[in-house]
């Protein structure tokens, strides 16, 4: 559609739709497993699919550069996604007969402001279509680009809100403005994890045990690792820099591993590039600046089904993945939210209000 290619996939009997828009030099085709033969453009990058019984959609950019393919919500039409995408979701969920159900948005980086951009595009009185909450990944826009408030500071849509140090500040401003008006939104803090010998394995359903062993003892041989597991600089933007020890770090682990590849016409499973893989994706979730994580995906949705009146932190602790290698794209039904926990006492306060105060934000919904 609009000469664009476009993924999708609907379970038998879906509960909504999920429409996902990737970030900067990523495809649409991330976000479902490689297969030689159905579907050898796919990456299946293990932090971009999650099925929880939604029909999804993962539209891809107009800008198709190798080195750009960035959505844009810009007024040129020539340039800007947002003329086409609204067109392009309302055909799908009609032609699939889901105009009537649940249709959430969610993006990383340059799609994450994409994704809580869009519903203004679908804002009409006559207009049966409309986009019910959205998740925004490791990114948040300025206030002034809602187009939330008129000038009298009411809601400029009625009945219908449009829905990390990088995006932390501009992220928690979103969330007091959308709740100021009365719209439901919150937060979940990503830390940054230690990298052990089956920290690859755990994440990735490519890589064998014995293979996450031997990257990260290749890894803490290089010092981009150390004993306790932790990164010593960023995997990606610490990667150009001659001074820090991460210098190249992936030219020097296939070097170190020459089972794995730097060559973009293999297939994904074991390269070491940037964002063609899982090993270089999982450094930066373990570095935790700026990077899509699968882990409260259900979570979110599961906030966003009962209209923001869930404990979202809660529903992580509750529903989050842990181990993301058993994903799977078969269906998993929705179940009811756990009871709200009881009140901490006055001696677990602080460490009750330390879990909301996380130094990466990773995502933020409303």
């Amino acid at each position: 559609m609009y000469n664009v290619t476009h993924f999708y996939q609907v379970p038998e009997d879906p509960i909504g739709t999920f429409i996902w828009f990737h970030g900067c030099v990523h495809d649409a085709s991330a976000g479902w497993p490689y297969d030689p033969d159905e579907c050898p453009e796919c990456l299946g990058l293990p932090e971009e699919a999650l099925a929880r019984g939604y029909a999804v959609l993962a539209v891809e950019s107009k800008n198709r550069e190798r080195k750009e393919r960035c959505f844009n919500y810009s007024p040129d039409e020539t340039i800007s996604d947002a003329y086409q995408v609204p067109k392009i979701i309302e055909r799908f969920v009609r032609v699939k007969r889901l105009q009537d159900k649940p249709i959430y948005t969610a993006g990383v980086s340059s799609g994450a402001s994409f994704a809580v951009k869009i519903p203004k595009g679908f804002y009409s009185s006559e207009n049966e279509v409309k986009i019910h909450g959205a998740i925004s990944e490791a990114n948040a826009i300025p206030i002034e680009s809602w187009g939330l408030l008129d000038t009298r500071g009411q809601l400029r849509y009625p009945g219908f809100p449009p829905n990390d140090p990088f995006s932390r500040v501009q992220m928690l401003e979103n969330i007091d403005v959308f709740r100021s008006v009365g719209i439901p939104s919150d937060w979940v803090s990503v830390w940054q994890r230690s990298i052990n010998e089956s920290f690859f394995f755990e994440r990735s359903p490519t890589i064998t045990m014995p293979q996450s062993a031997a990257i990260v003892k290749a890894l803490k041989a290089m010092g981009v690792v150390d004993e306790d597991g932790n990164l010593m600089g960023d995997p990606r933007i610490d990667a150009p820099n001659r001074t820090s020890v991460m210098h190249k770090w992936n030219f020097k682990l296939v070097q170190r591993v020459p089972w794995l590849n730097l060559n973009r016409n293999k297939p994904p499973m074991l390269t070491a590039l940037s964002d063609r893989g899982a090993i270089f994706e999982e450094m930066n979730v373990a570095f935790a600046r700026h990077e899509i994580i699968a882990d409260y995906l259900v979570p979110c949705l599961a906030w966003l089904e009962k209209e923001g009146k869930a404990d979202l932190k809660e529903l992580g602790r509750q529903l989050g993945v842990k181990r993301l290698r058993d994903l799977t794209m078969d269906r998993i039904y929705p179940s009811p939210p756990p009871a709200p926990r009881p009140p901490p006492s006055p001696t677990k306060k602080g460490s009750e209000d330390a879990d909301d105060d996380g130094n990466a934000v990773e995502g933020a919904n409303g």
